[in-house]
């Protein structure tokens, strides 16, 4: 097995931002996210279609859950409050996830 963090990317308590704001933020989420995949710390993640709670999923490519927390900790929509991370420790099979 390989170790990986999965983590839902959960709806955050301050979600009122004017238009303009909300899509600063998520510009901002959206270039921190390719970083995080640019240096090989985000495996994949993605938003879920629906307004539900759980707007999105992230797989960290880290040694624990409190790294992963640390890296979402510098993502502007958790900054912000609009999103917060719940995280994981997930094990699949060696070398599915490239």
């Amino acid at each position: 097995p390989e170790p990986f963090i999965l983590g839902f990317l959960m709806r955050g308590p301050q979600t009122s931002q004017s238009p303009e704001d909300a899509q600063r933020i998520q510009e901002g989420h959206l270039a921190y996210m390719d970083a995080l995949h640019q240096r090989g710390k985000l495996v994949a993640a993605g938003s879920f279609p629906d307004d539900g709670p759980m707007r999105g999923l992230v797989i960290y490519r880290v040694a624990s859950v409190d790294e992963a927390r640390q890296l979402a900790a510098g993502d502007p929509a958790v900054k912000a409050g609009r999103l917060v991370l719940d995280a994981r420790l997930w094990m699949t099979f060696k070398g599915i996830l490239k």
